[in-house]
């Protein structure tokens, strides 16, 4: 996947939230009407940007040195301590860290009312242009490729890539999952598994963009491989759990009803790693 290489993260002295930081009312290009819907309360999912919340210097240090020691051991508890404290004080906590993939959450959201508008055979702009796509002689990835790119459209993040590359992985991990997978007529199920791959290739190449390059440094390719394996796993099964518990598919209509119990999820998951760290 293109995000499953490292930056070195930002620095600390600097505000938590990035200035390009998309606002939760900017839903993209993906056109599904939009039916009427009560506000969702959500708590402490922040809506305000707070630009003078300034993060802590060596902010990523405890969460570098929890991740050498887990690539080095494979203790998984380790591995807990690790997201436990990039969550606490390398991103400001899991409310913020939440607010912070808001695009994540948008872009969740976009997919889930892109996939929505093919069900009951509903002929829509939609499922005229998937009907071409599939048509086309085109790949199985590349028409996945392409179903990414119209599900998260350009908004000027650098979130974007990942955002694309996490939506044509889960849609590859959906495919393998199902025998019977068909793009074209997805079931609810099928939408709340897209969701968890979604969800936790999202959360994986955030933690690998800030904090990865202890993958890349005195250790051998085998045991990156393994240790990126096996810390996939981990957090998938932890936002399976939140999925399990938050999502309610006849209960959210809205894309901004969506994107909001998303961000819960990505919330309540981070919550749990900052528990295992004490």
């Amino acid at each position: 996947m293109g995000t499953s290489t490292s930056s070195n993260g930002p620095n600390g002295g600097i505000s938590f939230d990035p200035p390009w930081l998309v606002s939760e009312e900017e839903d993209g290009n993906v056109s599904i009407p939009e039916p009427e819907s009560p506000e969702l309360s959500f708590l402490d999912i922040p809506t305000v940007l707070r630009p003078n919340d300034i993060a802590p210097r060596a902010r990523y240090a405890p969460a570098r040195k929890a991740l050498n020691q887990y690539i080095a051991s494979g203790n998984r508890n380790v591995l807990k301590k690790a997201l436990g404290a990039y969550s606490r004080k390398g991103m400001g906590g899991a409310s913020r860290l939440a607010g912070r993939m808001s695009l994540s959450a948008q872009n969740g959201a976009n997919a889930v009312a892109f996939f929505n508008s093919f069900t009951d055979g509903k002929s829509n702009e939609n499922s005229q242009w998937l009907k071409d796509l599939l048509n086309a002689n085109v790949s199985q990835t590349d028409i996945f490729d392409k179903i990414a790119a119209k599900i998260s459209p350009e908004v000027g993040s650098i979130d974007e890539n990942s955002c694309r590359d996490s939506i044509t992985q889960a849609l590859i991990d959906l495919e393998e999952s199902d025998p019977n997978f068909d793009i074209t007529n997805l079931s609810a199920d099928n939408i709340q598994d897209f969701l968890c791959f979604f969800l936790s290739n999202e959360i994986f190449n955030r933690v690998i963009i800030d904090i990865g390059q202890s993958f890349e440094r005195h250790f051998s390719v085998q045991e990156t491989c393994d240790r990126k394996k096996e810390m996939r796993e981990y957090i998938s099964f932890e936002v399976k759990k939140q999925v399990a518990n938050h999502w309610k598919s006849d209960t959210y209509i809205t894309k901004t009803a969506i994107s909001q119990v998303l961000q819960q999820i990505i919330r309540d998951t981070f919550f749990i790693f900052e528990e295992e760290e004490k």
